[in-house]
């Protein structure tokens, strides 16, 4: 049972002290759906159609991640 918290307050102490990167993946997803928007809306319609769909799509789930992410592990979330 001691080994389990432990573990536990290992896990809590390195989580903690990683804040930045929860803004890692969502600013990749966010800066990646930048640049298939921009190539998408500057290309010829069939391959333009398709990389502003992925643009867009990426885009929107970077904002889903970046939201859920500080939601999850915010100033305001619980400690233990």
């Amino acid at each position: 049972m001691t080994q389990l918290h432990e573990m536990t307050m290992r896990a809590s102490r390195v989580q903690s002290s990683a804040t930045r990167i929860r803004f890692l993946a969502p600013s990749f997803y966010l800066v990646i759906g930048a640049v298939f928007l921009t190539f998408g809306l500057y290309h010829e319609k069939p391959i333009g159609g398709l990389l502003t769909i992925l643009g867009a799509s990426m885009g929107l789930y970077g904002i889903v991640v970046l939201v859920a992410s500080n939601r999850a592990y915010g100033r305001n979330s619980q400690k233990s």
